[in-house]
């Protein structure tokens, strides 16, 4: 790995909780919260962006990926520069930042849970996939002091894909990570932490897909978590993994034709039996495993209705006090969308439900790209690379 910017701090720190937000009332839109996090030079383009799941909320750490391999870590409560008082905006640059890959892209990072209870509020591991194949460990509690990138554990080899990670999804057990990968050689692999310096392979593996896979995800089990995946073979396919040999290229259940290029297959928190379902069309699904002879509810409004669909924006779910919210951007909306999936929706009866309400963005501020969210916090990339971190509002 070569080296990548260099920034003011070369490890990671504790600091005061920041990006307080907080929501009172019910949730009418999501509006900025005066944050904006700067990108490093290279990264105009982020395609994954995660909230450190630490125990406080809300959390202030961050983690944006994407292109040029380039990878940056910020703190919410690390304004380096000063607040502008005509817009009350305060930016926040990146704590670190590096090239973590080869290739054109990153397709996904993940903050790892901390390896002991020590310090459990700064994220101290993490895990990234590319384009170039490979998944990465990273140290981020050491970093080069010529470079400024963290100290590199390990790096998986061809063992695991053949060509370039799409997507990637981690799941926390009791003492070891269960991590599934999905990519451009068509399958969908599953590995183990504990395992991963042993570049043996795959624990699991299925060739179910016959065209790249754009997403996998598990359902929230901790001990036999489900795998959704979404392929551009326009099939939504749902695995388990004690299905084995060659029995594991079969499925748990498959959705056909749901989409055009389905690029987005991801369950509801705290849910084995629902998930949402996207692809390269004006339609979001949501299904329960229970019963897929028809979505339980379909949304649409978040991009125009016209047109042919080549970018990607993945939804992701959303909870604002008792209310459940699907979030997505939309090509050529230069909006952030908000579909109510339960509670006091407008019609709870309708099977094609439209948009609840529109998150406010600046002006300028383009399509939203990728989102993360943690507790009632919601942070979305915009063009240019900058992240914005967005408040509930009633």
């Amino acid at each position: 790995n070569d080296g990548g910017t260099s920034s003011s701090s070369s490890t990671i720190t504790a600091n005061e909780p920041g990006c307080n937000i907080s929501n009172n009332g019910k949730m009418k839109t999501l509006v900025p919260s005066g944050k904006r996090l700067v990108p490093p030079a290279g990264l105009n383009a982020i395609y994954s962006l995660q909230f450190y799941n630490a125990h406080e909320s809300p959390s202030p750490w961050l983690v944006g990926a994407g292109k040029s391999g380039l990878i940056a870590v910020w703190d919410c409560n690390n304004s380096s520069r000063i607040t502008q008082e005509e817009d009350k905006i305060s930016y926040v640059e990146p704590v670190m930042s590096w090239k973590g890959h080869g290739g054109r892209w990153i397709a996904d990072a993940r903050f790892l849970p901390p390896p002991d209870s020590s310090n459990a509020h700064v994220p101290s591991r993490l895990l990234t996939a590319g384009n170039d194949g490979s998944v990465c460990h990273w140290d981020l509690s050491a970093a080069s002091l010529t470079t400024g990138a963290p100290r590199l554990l390990h790096q998986t080899n061809k063992s695991l894909h053949a060509s370039g990670i799409f997507s990637m999804d981690v799941k926390a057990q009791q003492e070891d990570c269960l991590i599934v990968t999905g990519s451009k050689d068509k399958s969908i692999a599953v590995s183990k932490m504990s395992r991963l310096a042993d570049n043996d392979g795959a624990l699991w593996r299925s060739q179910f897909h016959t065209s790249k896979v754009a997403s996998v995800s598990f359902s929230s089990s901790t001990i036999n978590p489900l795998i959704a995946s979404a392929s551009d073979d326009g099939l939504v396919g749902i695995h388990d993994m004690r299905i084995i040999g060659s029995d594991s290229n079969s499925t748990v259940a498959c959705l056909e034709d749901s989409h055009v290029r389905p690029h987005s297959a991801v369950w509801k928190p705290l849910s084995d039996s629902i998930f949402l379902t996207a692809g390269l069309d004006d339609v979001i699904k949501l299904w329960d495993l229970r019963n897929l002879r028809e979505p339980v509810v379909s949304f649409h409004g978040h991009v125009p209705a016209s047109g042919k669909l080549k970018r990607i924006h993945r939804p992701t779910f959303f909870n604002a006090g008792s209310d459940s919210f699907i979030l997505s951007g939309g090509e050529n909306s230069h909006a952030i969308s908000m579909f109510q999936v339960d509670g006091e929706a407008n019609d709870t009866s309708a099977s094609l439900r439209s948009v609840f309400s529109r998150g406010k963005l600046p002006d300028g501020s383009g399509d939203v790209g990728s989102m993360a969210v943690h507790s009632n916090q919601v942070a979305v990339t915009v063009e240019g690379g900058e992240v914005i971190v967005l408040t509930p509002q009633s």
